[in-house]
């Protein structure tokens, strides 16, 4: 493939080499916030989880666990890019290995941002249906309990691991969502082409 005159221009090359170093302590700081936003999607996705456990399948679809699980890989992929990058700080050519962590981290971000938005939906979903539970009484030894069909016991602390799954699965979408801006900024810098192609 034949690279055009732009592209084997020194003053180009040198001004993609600077604007590649730039954007290292952006990945940097994304990658400590994706860290932050995965733990406490877990963490989240978990306690949600425990809530509903042996109460019906409600619980399992919504929860922050999958989001967090993948913006922790999203994470661990911008960080790549960062080591990566500031190992070939002074060359042009930025190398394979952080070209293909780059191209990893933009899909992956994509993936992730659209999966989430998929589970703040259906933690609504739970939330819904959770609330608009129908009970009924069991009666032992003189006593009467109030039972429902669908919704764990403790109804508020399912609500409330609901709404703070929805939360961070918002917040892991937007964050996933300006990852993949990052690929638009930075792409040429990274010495991508579009469709994925590198320059030679």
């Amino acid at each position: 493939m034949q690279m055009s005159d732009t592209v084997t221009s020194p003053e180009i090359k040198e001004a993609l080499r600077q604007r590649r170093n730039d954007s290292l302590s952006k990945f940097f700081r994304h990658s400590a916030v994706s860290a932050g936003l995965a733990f406490v999607g877990v963490a989240v996705g978990i306690a949600s989880i425990v809530v509903g456990v042996d109460n019906g399948p409600w619980h399992l679809a919504g929860g922050s666990l999958i989001p967090g699980i993948m913006i922790s890989i999203c994470a661990v992929l911008g960080y790549q890019v960062y080591q990566a990058g500031r190992a070939h700080q002074g060359y042009e050519n930025v190398g394979a290995k952080a070209k293909c962590f780059f191209v990893a981290h933009y899909v992956l971000s994509l993936l992730t941002a659209l999966i989430s938005l998929a589970f703040i939906a259906l933690s609504a979903v739970g939330i819904v249906w959770c609330s608009g539970v129908e009970h009924y009484y069991v009666r032992i030894n003189r006593i009467t309990y109030k039972k429902n069909t669908t919704c764990p016991e403790n109804k508020t602390a399912a609500i409330v691991t609901s709404g703070l799954s929805m939360c961070d699965s918002f917040l892991i979408s937007v964050w996933c969502i300006l990852g993949t801006v990052f690929f638009c900024c930075y792409f040429r810098a990274f010495g991508v082409q579009r469709k994925y192609r590198y320059y030679p």
